[in-house]
């Protein structure tokens, strides 16, 4: 469809989605332009001049038949948030008079509490460091490293560019996060040291232009996430940690342990980048949750009642 190459590159441009994000979205616009041609079959001929006769009950009707075939809540909410968003753009650029969506509301999914690295799980994975002349195995460590000590998301990491890198002390990255909104994080040397190293090894950086990445996949390109995702599962059974620890469960240790040694909450959100404090606030009760844990286990009375 012409028009999913325009919402693509609004939602790039006008409203700042990450590519992952923007992918995922044209995915769920396009199963619901598949579900419109059994729906309106022998009523509406299905083609983009007909976007303004889609009502709020086709919408019902397309979430139904997928609650039907049991997707899940959280697979139905990206959908719902999708499709309100390209509704959005269509009235925006004038496509369609009416928005089907002004009635409706996101299906409420209770999220999952944030899974932080104990300390000594990120100390066993960040000793797993060694300096090697494998420019690959260096970048993924180097990975390692700055996300864990940045807090940075996988995709803010992997959009850095060489211009953005700092060269001097202090060590401030500037981070483009989501909606383009940057913010200034300062990098440990430590890390900072570890992707110095990497950058001289990798064969890709020598003569590379200011404005492109970073972090180069084996053929010279950006590095995918899924190369690091798999570089974090390896490390994850070599050291047999459990299958939260990946390489997001980095940004959630980062955010626990600042918070676990008395860091401000304001202080944090900006760090991570949130909008809302809300979204911070979750690492309050994941501390709560593992100090309760700790005196469950650990109070001498506890241990009298077993």
């Amino acid at each position: 469809m012409k028009i999913l190459k325009s919402f693509s590159l609004w939602m790039q441009h006008a409203r700042g989605l990450n590519p992952l994000t923007v992918k995922r979205y044209d995915i769920e616009v396009m199963l619901f332009w598949d579900f419109l041609k059994t729906h309106w079959a022998g009523e509406l001929p299905v083609t983009e001049d007909n976007w303004s006769n889609i009502q709020t009950m086709d919408i019902r009707a397309f979430f139904a038949g997928r609650i039907e075939k049991n997707i899940s809540k959280s697979t139905n909410a990206i959908a719902f948030s999708a499709l309100k968003l390209f509704f959005r753009f269509l009235k925006e650029s004038k496509i369609a008079t009416s928005d089907p969506f002004l009635t409706l509301k996101r299906p409420s999914i209770k999220l999952p509490l944030p899974r932080p690295l104990s300390l000594t799980q990120t100390t066993e994975v960040l000793n797993l460091y060694t300096e090697s002349e494998n420019w690959i195995l260096q970048r993924d460590f180097a990975c390692l490293f700055l996300i864990y000590s940045t807090g940075l998301r996988i995709q803010e990491a992997l959009c850095i560019s060489l211009q953005d890198w700092p060269t001097v002390s202090p060590f401030l990255l500037k981070v483009k996060g989501k909606r383009h909104k940057e913010r200034l994080v300062p990098v440990l040397e430590e890390a900072w040291s570890t992707v110095e190293r990497y950058k001289k090894l990798c064969p890709y950086l020598t003569h590379a232009q200011p404005t492109s990445s970073l972090f180069r996949g084996a053929r010279g390109k950006q590095l995918h996430p899924v190369l690091f995702q798999k570089r974090m599962r390896r490390w994850r059974q070599t050291l047999n940690l459990p299958d939260h620890v990946t390489p997001h469960s980095l940004r959630h240790s980062f955010a626990s342990h600042l918070l676990s040694n008395g860091a401000d909450l304001r202080d944090i959100q900006e760090l991570l980048g949130h909008a809302s404090l809300q979204s911070t606030q979750q690492y309050i009760l994941t501390s709560a949750l593992h100090l309760k844990k700790i005196h469950h286990t650990l109070h001498p009375r506890e241990k009298l009642s077993q």
